[in-house]
């Protein structure tokens, strides 16, 4: 069973749009996260990675590269 075999979890997947509403993105974001943590936490605990792309392309930075 993948439960059982896997130690770490790297989760960079999600609907970004910077334009449309937090709603537009929830069933492939928030909801799909739900389900990652829920994964995580089965039978053997594992590490889960988040890559945010706020953190990584956010608005601010597009900004300070244009100037």
């Amino acid at each position: 069973m993948l439960a059982d075999t896997i130690d770490v979890i790297c989760h960079s997947a999600s609907s970004v749009n910077f334009i449309q509403p937090d709603s537009y993105m929830k069933a492939t974001s928030v909801d799909v996260l739900h389900e990652i943590v829920h994964f995580a936490a089965h039978n053997k605990l594992k590490c889960l990675i988040l890559l945010s792309t706020m953190s990584v392309y956010s608005w601010e930075m597009s900004l300070q590269i244009k100037q």
